[in-house]
């Protein structure tokens, strides 16, 4: 990866937690609540995730806590108006050509969640409320390409087909866009409670490994998630 320690310099520190948060981002068993039914914001005290990650250090290294680095977060969208991420989410396209759009009950759930570790900023007085991110002046670039893991379109192979070329674009889009970090989906050979997915996507097309290439050509970092299925007691 040639140029990478140049790139990293000034983002190694939220690197390493940014994997950790992407990867215990939200339990593939879970269902964030509807915003009618969700209790009062935790505050940056409370985050314990803060300390175990050590990320306080991480800026005391890096006091500009993302600044100027755009972050792409492939997932199933990010809701922009969000209290903890307004002013730091632009929207790129919809390469998931499932239909859903923002505000359906199967969009952007995952991907706020993801967002909201790499970037929140709190809200109220001083951001203390809400959640805080690893990198809280970064900005998130939006791209949906995969679907919720309980998307009823999961069982839909004319849909589930389309995901592995959707992660491919959203990746070159990212690059293009400028992204110095893409955050990945989790593998669409994973998708849906029971894990079972699409067996043809397991382990990347050939379109993804050349994006992948392509991006590592251009010195953009790629993170990818081990696995966040809570129903097993094992990553994959």
């Amino acid at each position: 990866m040639t140029g990478v320690p140049r790139l990293l310099r000034g983002t190694l520190p939220f690197l390493a937690a940014l994997t950790a948060a992407t990867v215990l981002a939200l339990p593939a068993n879970a269902r964030l609540p509807s915003p009618a039914a969700r209790t009062a914001a935790p505050t940056r005290a409370a985050q314990w995730w803060l300390t175990a990650m050590n990320v306080p250090r991480a800026w005391r290294s890096a006091p500009g806590q993302g600044r100027g680095v755009t972050i792409a977060v492939l997932s199933t969208g990010v809701e922009a108006a969000h209290q903890d991420l307004a002013g730091a989410v632009r929207a790129g396209p919809d390469y998931s050509r499932s239909g859903r759009k923002a505000g359906d009950r199967f969009w952007g759930y995952e991907g706020t969640a993801v967002a909201s570790l790499i970037a929140g900023h709190g809200h109220g007085a001083g951001g203390a409320a809400g959640i805080t991110g690893i990198a809280p002046a970064a900005r998130i670039l939006s791209v949906r390409v995969t679907l919720e893991y309980d998307d009823p379109l999961n069982s839909e192979p004319a849909v589930t087909k389309q995901v592995p070329d959707a992660i491919a674009a959203g990746i070159r889009y990212a690059v293009g866009s400028g992204a110095r970090v893409i955050a990945l989906p989790l593998d669409p050979s994973t998708l849906g409670p029971t894990t079972a997915g699409d067996p043809a996507a397991a382990g990347g097309s050939p379109a993804e490994r050349a994006a992948v290439s392509y991006a590592l050509g251009h010195d953009v970092v790629l993170v990818a998630p081990a696995g966040d299925n809570g129903a097993t007691s094992t990553t994959s």
